[in-house]
């Protein structure tokens, strides 16, 4: 018979394999957690933390189902990201290899304003893949990851900056969170922009004295 710290450790696995499990498996774990409690064999033990251990890895219900939307709204946020990667790129190359860079310098709200812009694109192409949140977020965070990825490339080829090893995971990170940040964001706001610009032109309609 094996020794009682053995179960006890098998007994907590399972317990936490349990917690892990979509909501609709958790009475397959506490079944197991019962049947843990008369087995007497270490092998049996140790088949039965697998078999929860696998059960919780499982993808939950549904969501084999939605990968395909998911993957739709991830391949239109990363060509979006690609597309707007352009003028970065050719910035970046401007203003390091045609023009010395101590003579230009770009303004913050277009250093910054920009790459918000594109993520925001993104995130409203990605809502006609799919109208889930999740996908949304999902999505954003694959954008954000393309620009940085494209942007470091750039800088390490054009060998402009001397710590980019230590910065290129800040830069990748802050992306990738700014994208599942603003991604999701991007269809409210290209829907107000619609909605305002079929509004002004009535407006300039009604306006006395014109016709």
């Amino acid at each position: 018979m094996a020794s009682r710290p053995q179960a006890t450790l098998a007994q907590r696995l399972v317990t936490v394999a349990t917690a892990l499990m979509a909501p609709s498996r958790r009475d397959w774990g506490r079944a197991l957690s019962a049947e843990l409690a008369c087995e007497t064999s270490a092998a049996g033990r140790v088949r039965l933390v697998l078999a929860a251990i696998r059960i919780a890895a499982l993808a939950p219900p549904g969501l084999a189902a939605a990968l395909p939307e998911y993957a739709r709204a991830a391949g239109r946020a990363a060509a979006v990201a690609m597309i707007g990667y352009v003028p970065i790129g050719l910035v970046l190359y401007v203003l390091n290899v045609v023009i010395p860079p101590a003579q230009v310098a770009v303004p913050g709200v277009v250093a910054w304003g920009y790459p918000l812009v594109v993520l925001g694109t993104a995130g409203a192409r990605a809502r006609r893949g799919s109208a889930r949140t999740s996908a949304l977020v999902v999505a954003g965070l694959i954008a954000g990851l393309v620009l940085a990825l494209l942007s470091v490339a750039t800088v390490a080829l054009l060998d402009i900056h001397a710590d980019l090893e230590l910065l290129a995971p800040i830069v990748i990170a802050v992306a990738a969170v700014a994208g599942a940040v603003f991604a999701p964001l991007g269809p409210a706001l290209a829907a107000a922009l619609t909605s305002a610009a079929t509004r002004s032109p009535a407006r300039r309609h009604r306006i006395p004295g014109r016709k």
